[in-house]
């Protein structure tokens, strides 16, 4: 598999990131469906999803209009990850590393993480160009009906391949 450009990786390299000031909040149980996979995955000790509290305000508005829809008026965001440590972030880019590594003994480090950083930011950015998740800006969510069953998607939550990618099903594939 030869890994295509990240979004970030092509559109975003040169724009200057300025802290907002915005205060980190924790989501509530009771507005969202909460199911942090990092601590059920072993990756964070937190269980607390926590993002700025503009995005959240964002979150809270787009789960309104969803619920504007015929059908969908019980639907809610079920939200999987929000703000992540550096430490965090550094256990998922070596467990992805780690997998691609075991799945092909033929590639070297170069290429190995020339595939991580297609899905997976790199702990080490920095601060002028920090990973999307460690800012408290980034989140991955899903949908569910008014059963709690997770809309379908296309892929799993961290299904990292080529159906994950953002314009995948745009092209009428699968």
């Amino acid at each position: 598999m030869d890994a295509p450009a990240t979004l970030a990786q092509r559109e975003t390299r040169d724009i200057d990131i300025q802290d907002c000031g915005e205060k980190m909040e924790a989501l509530d149980r009771r507005e969202f469906v909460l199911e942090p996979m990092y601590k059920i995955w072993g990756y964070s000790e937190s269980d607390k999803i926590s993002l700025r509290r503009g995005v959240i305000e964002r979150l809270r508005v787009a789960q309104d209009l969803l619920r504007q829809i015929l059908g969908c008026e019980k639907w809610k965001l079920k939200i999987w990850d929000g703000f992540r440590t550096i430490e965090t972030q550094r256990k998922i880019y070596r467990a992805y590393w780690e997998d691609l590594k075991r799945r092909n003994p033929g590639w070297d480090d170069s290429r190995i993480k020339a595939a991580v950083v297609v899905f997976v930011s790199s702990p080490q950015r920095g601060v002028d160009f920090p990973p999307p998740h460690n800012t408290g800006a980034a989140v991955d969510l899903t949908l569910v009906d008014e059963y709690g069953q997770e809309v379908a998607m296309g892929t799993a939550f961290d299904e990292f391949n080529d159906r994950a990618n953002t314009d995948h099903f745009e092209n009428g594939e699968d």
